[in-house]
């Protein structure tokens, strides 16, 4: 019977253990973001707070982020943010067109039914969130449609 050291033991316990804990900040640091789905990130500690009435934050508020993560490797710049979750791509048929309502953006002007598109398509068809709110995205419905295809939507800013 061999006899070991009690003292290799002890080097590889401890190196199992940096190994684990190097696994385990390596995979909050870096997400995967498949490839028919978008990941939600949420700044939860460090930040100011959102002004009253926003559901999603623009500038590094605490709350849900705007911007969401597309398909493919992201390294999270951040350790106070976290992804909450992952979503699928709204997927629109080639028969069905996409109606969008915004849950945040300016107040709807009085009098009117649909949305004005006020930010002239700045926001790529809803698909960058940041650039919707920013350049005088309006609550509610909208008169922009999606067309058939997969989009990258954020499921807490919009509803198709």
């Amino acid at each position: 019977m061999n006899n070991i050291d009690p003292m290799t033991v002890v080097i590889l316990f401890a190196l199992l253990v940096a190994v684990i804990i190097l696994l385990v900040i390596v995979r909050r640091i870096f997400v995967n973001v498949g490839a028919r789905e978008i990941a939600i990130k949420e700044r939860r500690y460090f930040g100011r707070r959102m002004p009253p009435g926003r559901v999603v934050a623009t500038e590094g508020e605490v709350g849900i982020q705007a911007d969401v993560l597309k398909p493919g490797l992201h390294l999270i710049k951040f350790p106070f943010e976290k992804v909450v979750r992952k979503v699928p791509l709204i997927e629109i048929g080639s028969d069905e067109l996409g109606l969008i309502e915004a849950i945040d953006g300016d107040p709807m002007p009085p009098g009117r039914i649909f949305a004005p598109d006020r930010a002239q398509n700045a926001h790529n068809n809803f698909q960058d969130p940041i650039a919707f709110l920013k350049q005088g995205g309006v609550k509610g419905i909208q008169l922009r449609t999606l067309p058939p295809g997969l989009w990258p939507i954020h499921p807490y800013l919009f509803r198709v």
